[in-house]
Parts: structure tokens; C-alpha cells; sequence
């Protein structure tokens, strides 16, 4: 962290690092930095530069000690119970959290492979194909959605976290809509058009797992909503409930000798069924977890 007067030239700064003016001077910091009770970054930052005019104005010059008590107060001071308190709070988050992230990358990695020992490599390149150019940017957009979600959240109550829970769900049904409903109609002649002939199939497929991605989308940006209230654990089991649907709708395609166009069918009915059900599971109890905090 570096203070100067804000006059001075930002020949200081790092690369990388951020920076906070006010009119006096300029703060310049890299990583996280926060005081008690306060948003980490410019928010701390700008009270610590308050806390700053208390001191003669000469004295900018900040020691790692001072700042570290200046940030961290107390810390040191804190009994290692009040510690072990901590951990065991939040123990839940890695115990629930990474086996559920194991699943959900099984759920994503196997069907590509399931397809290609069921049906072949040719079927298995329209498949992959069909997913990296449909599935995967609107994972990507998904995944930024919920972060800035969570982000938003820190500190906020659970009612306003309801409300912006059902503001960002309709967000996404509507940007959803605007790209699926026409890439399902149009996705085997684009592809064609786009790729060849011989790719056809792959917008085929799009069209038979559209309603799939819309789903997945929807519930891949709220899905943070979990860990904002607490309940990592039914997120490892629907996790888990995912990813055992989708095996059986291949183990079952393959007892009935089914074509892959129907195999797929039966894939993307099944798991749009557990992706609604897990997104309405949601929907729930976010709004049970806003009504029970309301009234206590």
C-alpha cells in the first residue's frame, strides 16, 4: 500500500494496483483490503484515508504494522476459541462445496463421453460441437451474472437478496428466450450454412437440447444463491441427483436400443426436469429463508 500526496505523480503506482483520490491525496493498494464492518476496497480504503487526517499531514508515510492494526484490529488479541469458533462456521463451505463442484463437472464431462461410447466418434463431434458453440458462452455469461450476484449480496439482507433473486431470474428467462427460442428454430440450417453439410446433425442437436441449456442457464446464474443462504448442502445434492438422472437416461436409451435422436430427446427431457425442479427448490427457499428472517 502506498500513500502520497495527490499532487505527486503516479510514478509509484504498480501495475496492477488500485487507486483512491480524495483532495488531498492518492492511496494506492494491491489485494484485498478491508476494515471491520466495511465492503472491501474503496469503501475501507476511503475510511482509512479519513482516519488519515487525524494524523499531521507531513506523516504520510504508513508502516505494515500500523496498517496491519489499522486493518485487522484485534486480531492478534482474538483467543484461539474465538478461532477455532470461526473455522467450524464455516466448515460447511469445502465440505459441501467441492464435492458438489465434482459433480457438476461429471455432469458436464460425461455426457460427451457416454455418447461416444454409445454412439460412435461421429455422433460424439456434433454433440461436443453442439455444446461449445451454444452451451459454453452461455455458461461463461451465467457464470458472470452469478458473480456479480454474490458479489452484490455481501452484506445485504436476506429480503433484498430475494428481490434481486427474482429480478436477475427474469433477466435471465428473458435474454434466454431472446437466444434460444430462435437458435432452436434456426440451428440445423445455420449449421449447415456455417460448418457444412456433414454438420447439419450438430444443429439438430441444438434444437433437441435447447431446452436443456435454457434451463441450465437460468439455474447456473442463481445457483450461487446457495451459498449466499447458507445451504451448500442441497446444492451437493442436486448435484448428485443431476448427475445420476443423466446416467440413467443413457443407460436407459441403451436398454431400448434407441437411435441417438431419441437418446437425446430422453437426455434432455430428464435433465430439464431436474433442472426445474432444482431451480423451483430454489425459488423456495430463498423465499422461506427471507420470510423466516423477516420475523425473527
Amino acid at each position: 500500500m502506498i500513500v502520497t500526496a495527490r499532487t505527486r505523480p503516479e510514478a509509484l503506482r504498480e501495475e496492477g494496483s488500485r487507486v483512491f483520490r480524495d483532495d488531498r491525496r492518492a492511496i494506492f493498494w494491491r489485494g484485498h483490503l478491508y476494515l471491520p464492518g466495511l465492503g472491501a476496497g474503496h469503501e475501507s480504503v476511503a475510511e482509512f484515508a479519513r482516519r488519515l487526517d487525524s494524523r499531521p499531514l507531513a506523516d504520510l508515510a504508513v508502516r505494515r504494522r500500523a496498517l496491519f492494526e489499522a486493518v485487522l484490529p484485534g486480531l492478534r488479541a482474538a483467543p484461539a476459541r474465538a478461532l477455532l469458533a470461526v473455522l467450524r462456521a464455516h466448515a460447511r463451505y469445502p465440505l459441501f462445496s467441492l464435492p458438489a463442484r465434482l459433480l457438476t463437472t461429471a455432469s458436464r464431462l460425461l455426457p460427451t463421453l457416454l455418447v461416444a461410447a454409445f454412439f460412435g466418434p461421429a455422433i460424439a463431434g456434433w454433440f461436443a460441437l453442439a455444446r461449445r458453440v451454444v452451451a459454453t458462452p452461455l455458461q461463461m455469461l451465467a457464470t458472470s451474472l452469478g458473480q456479480s450476484y454474490v458479489g452484490w449480496a455481501g452484506g445485504r439482507s436476506p429480503q433484498a437478496v430475494c428481490r434481486m433473486f427474482r429480478k436477475l431470474l427474469l433477466l435471465c428467462l428473458a435474454l434466454g428466450a431472446l437466444f434460444f427460442l430462435p437458435a432452436a428454430w434456426l440451428a440445423p440450417l445455420l449449421f449447415e450454412i456455417l460448418f457444412g453439410a456433414q454438420w447439419g446433425p450438430a444443429g439438430v442437436m441444438v434444437t433437441i437440447l435447447a431446452p436443456l441449456y435454457f434451463a441450465g442457464f437460468v439455474f447456473s446464474a442463481l445457483r450461487p444463491s446457495w451459498n449466499i443462504i447458507g445451504r451448500l448442502d442441497l446444492d451437493m445434492i442436486l448435484a448428485a441427483l443431476s448427475l445420476a438422472v443423466m446416467i440413467a437416461s443413457f443407460l436407459l436409451a441403451r436398454g431400448l436400443a434407441l437411435d441417438w435422436e431419441p437418446s437425446l430427446w430422453l437426455f434432455s427431457a430428464s435433465l430439464t426436469g431436474v433442472q426445474l425442479f432444482a431451480l423451483a427448490l430454489l425459488w423456495i427457499t430463498v423465499e422461506r429463508h427471507a420470510r423466516g428472517a423477516g420475523t425473527a
